[in-house]
């Protein structure tokens, strides 16, 4: 099932981008060099809010660990209810689950001002092509031409950072 699904998933998660870029390249050089820029900048914030790779091994450790907790609470319920047995393994579970709480807020929060920065920029950054389109008309383009290209790039983009 996995093999079926992942050569039709990963060619369109290649290709999509990639057309899309030489759709606006083929649309305007200026706004294809301007949708590059914003590539860049997206994929530079997005990669400081991914964290470090020791974060993600202590990370996955923690949910094995919280998930075997939780394996033996359940496994040691009906023990507790027909022999009164101590509740030892709910005091360990409890534990992994603050210990696990902590560090993904602890994340989380080191995430914040990343984030933040990425919707902030890339809202931005859908509001520029109108100044690029204001630019050029004042040069002396033609205006229909211009809101067309603006509004066509404004739901290309749209479509774009949805993917990212």
């Amino acid at each position: 099932m996995i093999v079926a699904h992942l050569i039709p998933d990963q060619t369109a998660a290649i290709l999509t981008p990639l057309l899309m870029l030489a759709l606006v390249f083929t649309l305007d050089i200026y706004l294809g060099i301007f949708f590059v820029i914003i590539v860049f900048i997206s994929l530079i914030i997005m990669k400081k809010m991914m964290g470090e790779t020791q974060f993600m091994d202590a990370y996955m450790k923690k949910l094995d660990e919280l998930n075997a907790g939780a394996v033996e609470y359940v496994r040691s319920m009906p023990v507790v209810k027909i022999f009164n047995a101590p509740v030892i393994g709910f005091k360990k579970l409890y534990d992994s689950i603050i210990e696990y709480k902590e560090m993904v807020y602890k994340y989380s929060m080191s995430c914040r001002i990343p984030y933040v920065a990425f919707q902030w920029i890339l809202n931005i950054f859908i509001l520029s092509p109108v100044f690029i389109a204001l630019s050029m008309v004042s040069r002396g383009d033609s205006p229909a031409l211009w809101s067309a290209k603006v509004l066509f790039s404004l739901f290309l983009w749209d479509c774009f950072f949805q993917i990212l």
